[in-house]
């Protein structure tokens, strides 16, 4: 909710009855109960006005300081710290805002209060101080739906996967309309093992439906259809900046046609958040626009008067994903690329896929044509490092290190069991865990009991948090083998592993999230690492890790063999992704009962 709009003037010194603050789809409303100090009304109109650096400094110390001081002489001017605490959360100003919600919950406990503290702790890293004033949200309004996503989150991120997951789902069932939630709670159960492609198909054509109730979709394009012109391609993302997916699109970048292509970009991600990566690809583009903070209608009316004519969405449905501007279909041709499932969306033509991701013989679970490139999906721009391959760690330790270098949510307790039975199996082997959650001493304690619970003995497990880049490619040098997560597979994990000389032990499942490892693996020709059951995952990590001369050859040659192989070819990934897009345009052009060149493509076009 837009802080223009959230606050309610209830009269200048007019009483007003508790609550002074409410929460509305995940947003607090503030009723004012009088004047508000000028520096805090200076600072939200300039939030508003998209002068954050100006409204971080009128909300610095002193002026801080100065509505302290009020506080002290109107303690009941509660309104004042829920208005300067949402703001300073609005600016990212997390650390500022902490000691401003404790004195709400000191000063009026109250659901809201435990909630917006609870968000806030989530913000800061503290996930397990966030899930207890969640809880205590909950425990005062057991009912309100925005307290139960927000206990929800707190389960999941905290490593309870399972119970976050079905809490989301009560929540949605509870409110069947609301798109958002549903989006979130369909994600997070990618991370659980159970779900098939039919059910994962269902929730998302029930997503698209609701992205599209009430849109006006465009069916009328007035893009030139001569079949052989130079096209336009717009390319929309929140991950131009240093990202797993942005690794994975910017070969395209470096190897496509520019003679026969312009491709333009529409970045949905704060400027803030930027940095040398956004710099480099902003260069490649021929035009780059920022659309962060541009309405439906802003973002469709630029693409359509830019004549793009092939739009591409990078990453599926993850945050800023801006489906609601391709629900009403700018371009006459629209793509998702590195998505882990269907858009759900009619407006949606094609999805970019490959036979190791999605065996063409296979009913699949997409409501998109299916485009297959030859040589695969995705494309890797190797990391710019001098971080050399060492020799293999085991036979200086004289014993194995397994390492899984995943986000802890992927850790469900079917992974964790499986990991029991290697260690189990390899005498002395240790594992080394790493995870950004483990920033959290209570998330790395509760993640060590679901270990113990499975039947690791936590004494062989190191566990790890967030690393620089360096360091992070140096752990690299302590680890024999890689161990996959399932059946959300890691990717950029398996990506580094074999660039520093590390193989994955992936178990392949039937979703295209559980086949990133089979993929990877097949294109540098150690398919023998790849398991199609859990018992022979159990049995493949076992026997790999007393072969300790093999290791140490693999380790040894891995890096040019990556170099040499699809997966680092961007000519190759870019040649065949544009000659995509031109039998797209071909197929958009025969359909209009236009004449074409009667060639047959390389990339396989699947209908549903």
């Amino acid at each position: 909710m837009d802080l223009a709009n959230d606050a309610t003037v209830v009269g200048s010194g007019t009483p007003v009855h508790p609550p002074v603050v409410f929460i509305e789809h995940g947003e607090p409303v503030i009723h004012l109960c009088g004047t508000v100090p000028p520096c805090l009304a200076q600072a939200k109109q300039a939030y508003e006005s998209g002068q954050r650096e100006l409204a971080k400094d009128l909300l610095g110390e002193e002026a801080l300081a100065s509505i302290q001081q009020q506080l002290d002489e109107h303690p009941d001017r509660v309104d004042l710290l829920y208005m300067a605490g949402k703001l300073l959360m609005k600016l990212g100003c997390f650390a500022q805002a902490l000691p401003i919600y404790q004195r709400i919950v000191k000063h009026e406990p109250c659901a809201g209060g435990f909630y917006l503290l609870s968000k806030l702790l989530h913000a800061l890293g503290q996930v397990m101080e966030s899930l207890n004033w969640a809880q205590k949200a909950i425990e005062e309004e057991p009912d309100h739906p925005d307290y139960q996503v927000r206990l929800a989150y707190c389960l999941f991120y905290s490593g309870q996967i399972e119970a976050g997951a079905a809490l989301m789902r009560q929540v949605v069932q509870q409110r069947p309309d609301d798109a958002t939630l549903l989006e979130e709670c369909v994600a997070w159960e990618h991370y659980l093992p159970g779900r098939g492609r039919d059910s994962f198909l269902a929730s998302y054509c029930e997503l698209g439906r609701l992205l599209s109730s009430g849109v006006d979709v465009c069916t009328l394009h007035q893009n030139s259809p001569d079949p052989d012109r130079r096209l336009r391609i717009g390319v929309m993302s929140p991950f131009f900046r240093t990202n797993s997916l942005a690794y994975t699109f910017e070969p395209f970048l470096d190897g496509y046609d520019r003679d026969r292509l312009d491709v333009y970009a529409y970045a949905n991600q704060r400027q803030e958040d930027g940095d040398e990566a956004t710099e480099r690809m902003r260069a490649k583009f021929d035009r780059f626009h920022s659309i962060r903070g541009m309405n439906t209608q802003a973002v469709f009316d630029l693409i359509q008067g830019e004549q793009i004519d092939i739009l591409v969405q990078i990453a599926g449905y993850v945050r800023n994903h801006r489906f609601d501007v391709l629900a009403r279909k700018p371009a006459p041709i629209q793509v998702v690329l590195g998505s882990v499932d269907t858009s759900g969306l009619k407006q949606i033509d094609y999805r970019f896929t490959d036979a190791w991701l999605d065996p063409p013989e296979w009913d699949l679970p997409y409501v998109e044509t299916s485009v297959y490139l030859p040589g695969g999906c995705l494309c890797y721009r190797p990391i710019q490092s001098p971080a050399q391959v060492s020799s293999l760690p085991a036979l200086k330790n004289r014993h194995i290190t397994f390492g899984a270098f995943h986000d802890h949510l992927k850790l469900n307790s079917s992974v964790l069991s499986l990991w029991a039975q290697i260690l189990n199996k390899v005498e002395h082997s240790r594992l080394i865990i790493k995870c950004g959650g483990a920033a959290d001493k209570g998330v790395v304690r509760c993640l060590l009991e679901k270990c113990c619970s499975a039947g690791l003995d936590t004494d062989r497990i190191e566990v790890i948090g967030w690393l620089a880049h360096g360091p992070h490619l140096s752990l690299y040098d302590k680890v024999d083998l890689m161990l996959d997560s399932f059946p959300f597979n890691g990717a950029i994990m398996t990506l580094e592993g074999l660039w520093m000389g590390v193989p994955t032990v992936s178990l392949a499942g039937d979703l295209w999230l559980a086949r990133a490892g089979h993929f990877i693996l097949s294109q540098v020709g150690l398919e023998a690492f790849v398991a199609d059951t859990p018992k022979a995952y159990v049995e493949k990590a076992v026997a790999f890790s007393q072969q300790w001369d093999a290791l140490a050859q693999i380790r040894a040659g891995l890096r040019q063999t990556m170099l040499a192989s699809s997966l680092c070819n961007a000519h190759r990934f870019a040649g065949e992704m544009t000659e995509a897009f031109r039998h797209m345009w071909y197929r958009r052009c025969s359909s209009q009962g236009l004449q074409v060149p009667n060639e047959e493509p390389t990339a396989l076009f699947v209908e549903r």
